[in-house]
């Protein structure tokens, strides 16, 4: 594998695989380069809600940068950036099997063509921000844009949330493995500044300018972007790959218009080195086999993922959810832990999982809540340290408190049930339409027996459960062949348990048999 380990910082890692195949004409193999994307599962940390968009890039409306000189430089960002809680034993290796690798092949002409660029290919991920993501390429003297699609940006979390598009077309396989399908190819990357490999000239100087018309000596730093998105790298000037020259230059390269600035120089004390930038936008160049590196002072503005996170309510409420911590996420519960939970003044027993919790936002948020825990609202264990919520399924409270605290839950599919129950017991109407919406969007040959009867038992608590009820009625009636295929035992379940109910929607299907025959 060549190239840089990159990040998304939304939980996914980007890395080009190179393959060699048969030798052609002058003895040189070609060059097959497969680009990899690794998902990151939510159990080692990785989540879209870290995605930041960067400041515009200089020369774009922005903010003004940090002062420059401030003493003490802080931890540092380089192309694979941090975003994943450090795992360990067991915890590692089962959260490693839920990885999911996707595959892309850079056009064989285009890697072909860069002869030994090919060696030393860098990249790093960009957004621009309004949903548009690429990888920026560094090869030979050139650097290269290689859309990926669009996604959207993220937003407030919803009360549902939905699995982004991935822009990688298929081939999807659990575990670190590499697929062993063929990957489709992806479009060729574009030029984005410097000259290909058909027009670079081995005497070209570096120099300054916009596209096509800036040129690179010998890019010999991985790439890093800045929190404007401007791309930097060293430059070691003209001269064979594996001589040391005496000055490198700091380019810096707009990711849209491909203009080239030369914004420093320092002395070259290896043949390659690594970039970072710190938290107060400090350059960090690590010399390659020096053991020793050099710290400079741009006036950069830190990447996204060293900037101080934006304070919301729904967020600092969350963060007092200290038992999802301790569980290893959200979705879980455990019995109390993390700073957090020290400031919780109630705790709720589920089963055999207990909620650390606050008086103050269950009263506030919750009417069921706010009767249980007056002192005078009538319930014998109102004042006391721990409430128990009988019969409920730990889970589904686990969500249900999410939602409390932060406004938004996702619910998976095979939740929504137990969520939408309990939220209407807590008297929880906006979060129990949710929970039954996601219930039938997400409707199966297989499951359809199973709300039904679910929701006939609780059409008698509310109107909303009688409503969905009519909707999965209508669901069965459309699909009852493919349920009766690829489902029969829960049709003869359905006969036994509610006879009245089976023989209502075989009425429905006789008529809407008898109205086709009519048309």
């Amino acid at each position: 594998m060549k190239g840089t380990l990159t990040s998304d910082h939304c939980g996914a890692l980007y890395l080009v695989d190179r393959q060699l195949g048969e030798v052609v004409e002058g003895g040189r193999p070609r060059s097959h380069c497969v680009l990899r994307k690794l998902q990151l599962p939510e159990a080692l940390g990785c989540s879209e809600a870290s995605r930041a968009a960067p400041a515009p890039v200089a020369g774009e409306t922005a903010a003004e940068p940090p002062a420059a000189g401030v003493p003490s430089p802080g931890p540092a960002a380089g192309g694979a950036a941090a975003g994943a809680a450090v795992a360990s034993g067991g915890a590692f290796a089962a959260a490693a099997e839920q990885v999911v690798v996707r595959s892309l092949r850079l056009p064989e002409a285009w890697t072909n063509s860069l002869g030994a660029g090919v060696n030393a290919l860098e990249m790093v991920h960009h957004h621009d921000g309004s949903g548009g993501e690429c990888l920026l390429l560094s090869a030979g003297a050139a650097i290269y844009r290689l859309p990926l699609g669009a996604q959207p940006a993220p937003a407030s979390p919803p009360l549902v949330q939905q699995e982004a598009a991935q822009p990688f077309t298929e081939l999807t396989q659990t575990g670190l493995r590499p697929p062993a399908a063929q990957p489709d190819e992806a479009p060729a990357p574009q030029l984005l500044a410097g000259a290909d490999a058909k027009t670079a000239s081995a005497k070209s100087a570096p120099a300054d300018g916009f596209g096509d018309a800036a040129r690179f000596g010998r890019v010999m730093s991985n790439l890093v972007e800045d929190g404007r998105g401007a791309l930097l790298l060293l430059d070691g000037g003209v001269g064979r790959p594996d001589e040391i020259a005496e000055l490198c230059a700091i380019r810096r390269v707009h990711p849209h218009t491909g203009a080239v600035a030369t914004v420093g120089r320092l002395k070259c004390r290896a043949d390659f080195a690594s970039l970072s930038i710190t938290a107060n936008g400090w350059l960090f160049v690590s010399w390659a086999d020096a053991c020793d590196g050099t710290l400079i002072d741009l006036g950069l503005v830190p990447p996204p993922s060293l900037q101080p996170r934006r304070r919301t309510l729904p967020a600092d409420l969350g963060a007092l959810l200290g038992w999802e911590r301790t569980a290893g996420g959200g979705g879980g519960g455990g019995s109390g832990g993390g700073s957090d939970s020290a400031a919780a003044d109630v705790t709720i027993r589920v089963g055999e999982r207990s909620f650390p919790a606050h008086r103050l936002i269950l009263s506030a948020r919750c009417d069921y809540f706010k009767q249980r825990l007056a002192g005078d609202g009538g319930f014998a264990d109102g004042r006391a340290a721990e409430l128990e919520l009988a019969d409920a399924d730990p889970d589904a409270f686990a969500l249900v408190l999410r939602w409390l605290y932060t406004g938004g839950a996702h619910i998976p599919a095979e939740q929504a049930r137990g969520v939408g129950g309990l939220a209407d017991r807590l008297l929880l109407p906006e979060l129990c339409d949710a929970a039954l919406e996601v219930m039938v969007e997400t409707l199966a040959p297989e499951t359809v027996v199973d709300s039904l009867l679910w929701a006939a038992r609780m059409a008698h608590l509310s109107r909303g459960f009688a409503q969905r009820l009519e909707e999965l009625k209508a669901w069965y009636v459309a699909h009852h062949e493919l349920v009766c295929q690829r489902a029969p035992a829960s049709v003869r379940r359905l006969m036994e348990a509610r006879s009245d109910l089976a023989f209502e929607l075989m009425c429905a299907q006789s008529r809407g048999a008898s109205r086709r025959e009519q048309v």
